[in-house]
């Protein structure tokens, strides 16, 4: 893949690309119902709950963060980061159930495409390294 330099930038050479970095989360594997059943069962363990719908607000946002939120929304009666473990723990449970990961779809053809053109590849997540690895594994 060659890309144009920046505008302005007549003299540089045209830039190649030879990786392709990936996010995992929400890209590779489709972790985001998951991310949202772990979520609403902490909820619901006390007291809360939370519509499928609901939770788009979350979406894309650290963990620690939308456990702030959830505490601060929902009037719960812990802190924050016993919220954040509590969901965390549950969500690890998840993880760890192979049947509950699932690929996003057309991926592994994406994969198998872009190595064949030569292009190596990497992942980049905001998520945890052993989270994703575990995430990866399964």
């Amino acid at each position: 893949m060659t890309m144009r330099p920046p505008p302005g930038n007549r003299s540089a050479r045209p830039l190649t690309s030879r990786a392709i970095l990936f996010d995992v989360d929400g890209l590779l594997v489709d972790t985001e119902e998951l991310y949202y059943g772990t979520f609403n069962e902490t909820l619901v363990a006390h007291g809360a709950g939370l519509a499928r719908e609901g939770y788009a607000p979350y979406v894309g946002h650290p963990v620690e963060d939308n456990s702030r939120s959830a505490v601060a929304q929902y009037a719960l009666r812990l802190s924050p980061e016993a919220f954040c473990r509590e969901w965390m723990g549950r969500f690890e449970d998840t993880l760890s159930d192979p049947a509950r990961i699932h690929l996003m779809p057309g991926v592994l053809e994406l994969l198998s495409h872009v190595r064949g053109k030569g292009y190596r590849l990497g992942l980049a997540s905001s998520t945890p390294k052993e989270r994703m690895l575990k995430t990866l594994r399964n």
